[in-house]
C-alpha cells in the first residue's frame, strides 16, 4: 500500500530513538553547518555551544536508555515514582506526595549538567570512555563561552579541535550507538569536507607531538653531555669544519641554532634546477633545506615535513 513503508520506518524510529537522542543529532547538525576553514569567532562560539549540547544530550541519550532514574539530579525512590511513573501510582499515594513536596507535580525534575552526565554515561559507551579528556575539554570551552567572558576561549584553538575531533567522534559514536552518522552532519558533502580535514590536522597533531618528543630527547642528551669537555670539544671541531666547506659544496652548509638544545648546528641547504630550453644549461630556481644535524646532542632532521614543522625554510627567505 502506498505510505506503508514511511508509516513502518516512523515506527520504528519511534521505538529506537528517545527524544534526547532525537536532540543530540539535531545539535550535532547545527554545529556541522558552522564548521569551516575559515570560521568567524562567531561561528566558533556557536560551533563550540552546539557541538557541547549535542554531546551532553547524547550523554543522556545513553543513560535514558539504561535506565532513566540516573538522569535525575535527585534520583531517590520517592522523587523518581513521581518523574516517571506517577501514572502507576495509586490515586491517594499521588496525593500525598504532591502535598508534601510542596509542587503542583510533587517531584523535582531537574537532570544532572554536562560533565555528570559524561561520567555516567562513560560505564556504558565505550566511545564516550575513550573521549572523555575530549569531551572535559570541551565542557570546559562551552563554559567559557557560556559564563565567561569570550576573551578567555582561544579562538584559533578551539577551531583547530573542533575540526579535527567532530568527525572522527560522531560516526564511532553513531557506528557504536546504532545510529546513521549521516545524521549528524549538515550534508553530504559538509561529511566529506570534514573528513578530510580532520585527517589533515591529526596528521598535523601526530607530527607535534613526534617533534616535541624528538627534541626532548636530545636536549636531554646534550644535558648528560655537556658536562664532558672533550666531547664538546670535538662537537665544536667537527661543526665549524662541516661549515667552512659549506659554501663551496652541495649540498652547502650553513650554521643555524639547534631547536633542541640551543647549540650551533648544521642546516644543509640545497638547489632545485631546472634546464633553460634547447640549449640545455641549468639554471636555480630556488633552494630548500635538505636537513639539519647537531654534533652536540645528536639531533638530525632530514624528513621534508620535518623540515617544515621546524620552520626551518624560511631562514632562507632572506637570500
Amino acid at each position: 500500500m502506498p505510505g506503508t513503508k514511511a508509516i513502518t520506518i516512523r515506527f520504528v524510529r519511534l521505538v529506537t530513538m528517545n527524544e534526547y537522542l532525537e536532540n543530540a543529532l539535531h545539535h550535532l547538525r547545527r554545529a556541522s553547518a558552522l564548521l569551516a576553514d575559515n570560521m568567524t569567532e562567531d561561528d566558533v562560539h556557536d560551533a563550540v555551544i552546539q557541538f557541547g549540547f549535542g554531546i551532553e544530550k547524547l550523554c543522556k541519550s545513553i543513560l535514558f536508555g539504561v535506565n532513566p532514574v540516573y538522569l535525575l539530579e535527585s534520583p531517590g525512590f520517592d522523587n523518581s515514582i513521581n518523574v516517571f511513573y506517577s501514572d502507576k501510582m495509586i490515586p491517594s499515594v499521588r496525593a500525598k506526595s504532591e502535598k508534601e513536596s510542596g509542587k503542583k507535580d510533587g517531584m523535582n525534575r531537574n537532570v544532572i549538567p554536562l560533565q555528570a552526565s559524561m561520567l555516567r554515561a562513560a560505564k556504558f559507551s565505550q566511545g564516550i570512555e575513550d573521549n572523555i579528556g575530549v569531551f572535559t575539554k570541551l565542557a570546559d570551552m562551552r563554559g567559557t563561552v557560556a559564563h565567561r567572558v569570550l576573551s578567555q576561549l582561544n579562538t584559533a584553538d578551539a577551531q583547530r579541535f573542533l575540526l579535527r575531533l567532530f568527525h572522527p567522534i560522531v560516526t564511532r559514536l553513531a557506528a557504536e550507538l546504532g545510529f546513521s552518522a549521516d545524521q549528524c552532519f549538515h550534508n553530504n558533502a559538509k561529511a566529506e569536507l570534514l573528513a578530510t580535514m580532520s585527517q589533515k590536522l591529526t596528521k598535523e597533531e601526530n607530527l607535534k607531538e613526534k617533534m616535541e618528543a624528538l627534541l626532548s630527547k636530545h636536549y636531554e642528551e646534550w644535558l648528560a653531555r655537556k658536562g664532558d669537555l672533550a666531547f664538546v670539544d670535538k662537537a665544536k671541531r667537527e661543526t665549524s669544519a662541516a661549515l667552512a666547506n659549506g659554501r663551496r659544496s652541495d649540498p652547502q652548509a650553513r650554521d643555524q641554532c639547534c631547536p633542541a638544545c640551543q647549540n650551533e648546528a648544521i642546516m644543509f641547504v640545497e638547489a632545485d634546477w631546472d634546464v633553460e630550453g634547447a640549449s640545455g644549461e641549468g639554471y636555480i630556481t630556488g633552494v630548500y633545506v635538505a636537513g639539519l644535524e647537531c654534533k652536540f646532542c645528536g639531533l638530525e632532521v632530514y624528513d621534508f615535513e620535518e623540515t617544515d614543522y621546524l620552520k626551518l625554510n624560511e631562514y632562507l627567505r632572506g637570500d
